[in-house]
């Protein structure tokens, strides 16, 4: 993996978020539809599994694999992304909580999570190697597996937050 280009990668991502989410306004961060979550919430759930990864990344683990990648950046981003119509229930861990009520408390928790990310994986507190952690639904994945995995997870709840801002401004223009 090159980290560097990782690093760039990540706060891309993290911009692409802001970028979209800046430009809801409160009650657009708050709707939801029944059984979904809302904007506020899909943001509150990518930053509760960003900790989660960072934390599983940072624990040593007894197997390895023979490669850097079990599956590799490019068939985690056909899984998540390319394959958004597939849905998978979230471990209740990793459900919003509901307590974020605004977009600048969820953009500061985010923020110091990433760059808590970004300086553990510099520092090398995240070594990454051929440890293997097993993810609930994909298997065994390596740390550089999940550290993809925490950019293409934000990717696909990104194109959910779109759908839901589209959505929202289509009702808004209605008569």
């Amino acid at each position: 993996m090159d980290i560097q280009a990782y690093l760039n990668d990540l706060d891309q991502n993290t911009a692409a978020i802001w970028t979209v989410a800046n430009d809801c306004d409160s009650a657009t961060l708050k709707t939801k539809k029944e059984g979904k979550w809302s904007i506020i919430e899909i943001l509150e759930h990518i930053y509760l599994t960003d900790k989660l990864i960072r934390h599983i990344a940072a624990r040593p683990s007894e197997q390895v694999h023979e490669a850097e990648n079990v599956l590799g950046n490019k068939k985690i981003r056909h899984l998540l992304v390319g394959g958004s119509d597939r849905k998978a229930e979230a471990p209740n861990i990793l459900h919003p909580k509901g307590n974020i009520q605004d977009l600048d408390t969820i953009k500061e928790m985010m923020s110091t999570e990433r760059n808590l990310l970004k300086e553990s994986i510099v520092n090398q507190q995240i070594r990454i190697d051929n440890r293997l952690h097993k993810h609930p639904l994909l298997g065994n994945m390596t740390i550089s597996d999940w550290l993809y995995f925490i950019i293409h997870h934000s990717e696909r709840h990104l194109d959910q937050i779109k759908a839901i801002i589209e959505e929202q401004s289509s009702l808004n223009a209605l008569p």
